[in-house]
């Protein structure tokens, strides 16, 4: 079994460009590795992660914050493309795409501390579906 660490621990784990990627490359080295039979992703300490690191976006250009957005959907389709079973450990806050990549997971595990949401929908923004169609078990299609 592998785990996946997102986050560094601060700011309740939020994901920022640098931890969008190393998710991505993280997640597609799973797709090259045999050797494991299952992957968890978790974040460090009592949040598995509260979404996009927005400081990040204070002084950004609309192309940055659209290659971070596009950075971190790249990243939620390769864990949903991790070909052996995932499993979303899920502590305290997963929201907005974090609550994607939870949902790109074959199996979330919620503790008792789980919070799990998209208040960006109250705003009207749109997320894709980041996991594939056909995939099977709690985030895909089947049962």
């Amino acid at each position: 079994m592998t785990t996946i660490t997102i986050g560094d621990g601060e700011i309740l784990n939020a994901l920022g460009k640098a931890h969008g990627r190393a998710l991505g490359e993280a997640a597609m080295s799973l797709k090259a590795t045999i050797s494991t039979t299952a992957a968890v992703i978790r974040g460090p300490g009592r949040c598995f992660c509260s979404g996009s690191d927005s400081r990040e976006f204070v002084h950004a250009s609309a192309d940055d914050v659209r290659t971070a957005f596009v950075a971190i959907a790249a990243a939620l389709l390769a864990v949903g493309d991790i070909p052996v079973p995932t499993v979303a450990a899920i502590e305290g806050v997963a929201a907005v795409a974090v609550c994607q990549l939870a949902l790109a997971c074959d199996l979330q595990l919620m503790g008792s501390s789980a919070r799990i949401g998209m208040p960006t929908s109250q705003l009207e923004f749109s997320c894709r579906r980041s996991s594939p169609t056909g995939r099977i078990g709690p985030s895909g299609t089947g049962t």
